[in-house]
Parts: structure tokens; C-alpha cells; sequence
């Protein structure tokens, strides 16, 4: 089995999208599937190279803009038509420009293809492609007459593609998958206190959140939600792991408040693991969300999660059982679930053992890509 995933970005740069289809590809490639990758080319990174077992191509595209839209498209459908022979299914991540191009390319070689989707409402991919018009609406036909599957990592977002005029049968629900041996809770209190020196510079506790500083995170939110929390629990600090444009912002309002030696900002990070393992709780304020890779592992490594009742992370958590769930953009609300859980270790420690138990039965990555496996299977057994 052969399969050629398509992408906008990949590995280095970091996203959901680009984590989640760097970790199956590897794990693909473990179970004996071939994988390449096309991708568009970035400043400072090779047209071609492996990375951790994967080829990786990235494609002609020139600056920024519909120009460079429009070569990297071209790139992309001359990629496909001369490395034919090195795939039978086309893996698209995201419906987009490059999800058309994809199923053009597909119906004139034969080859199967499969699209899966990142999110919903305005972020969300359908919102994307059709705001476009009718050039939207011509590329979305296309994409439905020839995909033999559409992957939704919640049931959220396969209700809004159903509407959207995709046939049910075509669309298939796979949770975003998780290596539960990278993302598991630390070893003992010895491994957390060793964490919490040398990321830390000391013992104190943690709030934590990871991800990008960016408007849609709404990390804003965290960060006035902590303020009166700082006030009433003198040994809790936070944790901004990543980076993004907020970042100053929310620097200057930790610095208003005297609290810039109690919030950590560390920039991009490929040691977020760590960061989860020596943290006590997790929050995410997203303003809308698909299915978070930042959810999925902070409750993996057995944190406690709080987090906005919004797309995916309302579907996931089971309030109060497996994550606490607050109302969006509401700070009072968010700050009395952390105190909840600040004041009640004995509940923390329960959302914990059932948060790591259900991300481990849902979403371990050896799980989901048996469920791509079956998948592709089945694109590959179908009519064209």
C-alpha cells in the first residue's frame, strides 16, 4: 500500500495539522506502508529531504499571494502526474485549493483519494472553501464526486460536511491520534520535582497551556482568569508553552499585574511532553476548536483539563468525569473551575485516571492508523 499525503505545510513547521500527519505517517511507515509527502516549499527548508523515514517534497511556490497559490497548485498536479507510480491513494489534509487539484489529478490517473478535515464554523474548512463562491462551490464538487472518503475527527464537523452535500457513507469519524508513549503522565514525584528544576527553576505548581498565542486560542482569557487566582493561591504560576503573536500582549498584562515572575513564557518548544508532565492542570480557551492536539495530550499525560464548551473539546470531555468544561470566553467561569480543582485534589486526581484511560482506549496512535489502514483498504476496494 502506497499513499502520498498532501498538505499546505509539514514538519518543521508546527500545527495541528502538520503534528498529526508527521505522526501517522511514521506510524504508517511502521506498519509497513509507504508514505511520501508533498508539501509546499518554505524559505530555509530543502525541496527534498527525509525526515524521520518520511520523503518529503516540497513544491515550486514563489512568495506569497495567488500567484504563489497559483504555482504551487501547478507544482502540485506535475508532482502527482510524474510520481504516480509511487502511490495509489492520495491523503489530502484539509479541503482546499489543493484537495481540487488533488481530485483532478486523481480522476485522470485512476487513483483513489481520501480528505480529511481539520475543523468547523469559521475556521473550518467547508467555511473556507465555500466563501470562495462559485470557484468555491466548482472545487468542493469536485473534491465530493471523486473522494471515496472524508475523514472528520469529530461527529461535529461530519454533520456540518453532511450539510455541506457530502453523502453520509462517504464520510467516516477517526479521532486525531496520540502516542501515548511520548504523552504519558511522569514517572513519580521524584521525575516531577527533576522536571520541574530544570523547566522551571524550582517546585512551584503550574497551570499550563499549550498551543499558539494566537486570537482563535484566546490564551487572553487564561491570562485573566489567573489573575485572581494568583492572588488566592500564592504557590500556582502559569505556563504559556509556545509562541504567536499575542505573546507581547500578554507579556505587558503579566508585567501590569506584578505577576511576570509567575508567568513562564517559552516560545516554541519541541518539549511540550515535559512541560504537560511537570504541570498540575491544563486549560484551553479556544474560541472554536476541531478535535485539539493540545486536549488530546494534556489529558494523555494525566492532567486535569479545563476547557471552552466549544466544537470538539464539548464532544470529547464528559464534564466532570474525564475534563471540566467551562462556557467560552466567560473568565469568571473558567477561574472557579481551576479553583475547583485547585481546592479538590482528590477530584483533579479522578479527571485525571479518566482522562489518560479514555485518550488511551480513543485515540492511541497505534489505534487510529489501524483505523487509516482500514480505510485506505476500503478506498482501494471501491469502484472508481
Amino acid at each position: 500500500m502506497k499513499i502520498c499525503f498532501v498538505l499546505p505545510s509539514f514538519h518543521p513547521i508546527v500545527g495541528g495539522t502538520e503534528k498529526q500527519a508527521l505522526s501517522l505517517a511514521k506510524s504508517l511507515k511502521n506498519t509497513g506502508v509507504s508514505v511520501i509527502v508533498a508539501t509546499r516549499q518554505s524559505p530555509g527548508l530543502r525541496k527534498e529531504e527525509i525526515i524521520e523515514g518520511i520523503p518529503v517534497y516540497r513544491l515550486f511556490s514563489p512568495g506569497k499571494g495567488r500567484f504563489a497559490s497559483l504555482f504551487f497548485s501547478l507544482s502540485l498536479f506535475l508532482f502527482l502526474i510524474s510520481r504516480r507510480a509511487d502511490y495509489d491513494i492520495i491523503h489530502c489534509h484539509l479541503i482546499s485549493t489543493l484537495a481540487a487539484v488533488s481530485a483532478f489529478a486523481a480522476k485522470l490517473l485512476n487513483k483513489r483519494l481520501i480528505v480529511k478535515l481539520g475543523g468547523r464554523g469559521s475556521i473550518g474548512d467547508v467555511n473556507h472553501i465555500t466563501k470562495q463562491a462559485l470557484a468555491g462551490n466548482f472545487k468542493l464538487n469536485l473534491i465530493k464526486r471523486k473522494a471515496s472518503f472524508f475523514v472528520c475527527p469529530t461527529a461535529d464537523i461530519a454533520g456540518e460536511l453532511a450539510e455541506a452535500g457530502v453523502e453520509r457513507e462517504k464520510i467516516r469519524t477517526i479521532y486525531n491520534g496520540v502516542d501515548t508513549g511520548v504523552y504519558r503522565p511522569a514517572g513519580g514525584s521524584s521525575q516531577i520535582e527533576a522536571l520541574k528544576n530544570k523547566l522551571f527553576k524550582g517546585s512551584g505548581k503550574f497551570i499550563c497551556f499549550t498551543g499558539r498565542l494566537s486570537p482563535e486560542k484566546n490564551p487572553a482569557l487564561l491570562m485573566e482568569a489567573f489573575i485572581p487566582l494568583a492572588a488566592k493561591f500564592k504557590e500556582y504560576n502559569l505556563a504559556f508553552v509556545g509562541a504567536g503573536p499575542l505573546e507581547n500582549t500578554l507579556r505587558k498584562t503579566a508585567k501590569e499585574n506584578n505577576l511576570d515572575e509567575r508567568i513562564l513564557f517559552t516560545g516554541s518548544t519541541d518539549n511540550v511532553a515535559e512541560y504537560l508532565q511537570a504541570c498540575e492542570i491544563f486549560a484551553i480557551t479556544s474560541l472554536s476548536e476541531g478535535l485539539p492536539n493540545a486536549m488530546l495530550e494534556a489529558m494523555a499525560c494525566g492532567l486535569p483539563v479545563v476547557a471552552s464548551n466549544v466544537g470538539g473539546c464539548a464532544e470529547f470531555i464528559s464534564d466532570m468525569v474525564n475534563g471540566v468544561l467551562f462556557e467560552s470566553k466567560n473568565a469568571s467561569q473558567l477561574s472557579a473551575k481551576l479553583e475547583m480543582l485547585i481546592k479538590d485534589p482528590a477530584l483533579a486526581d479522578r479527571i485525571s485516571e479518566n482522562a489518560r484511560g479514555y485518550v488511551a482506549k480513543t485515540c492511541g496512535l497505534s489505534s487510529v492508523t489501524g483505523e487509516y489502514i482500514k480505510l485506505y483498504a476500503s478506498a482501494a476496494a471501491a469502484r472508481l
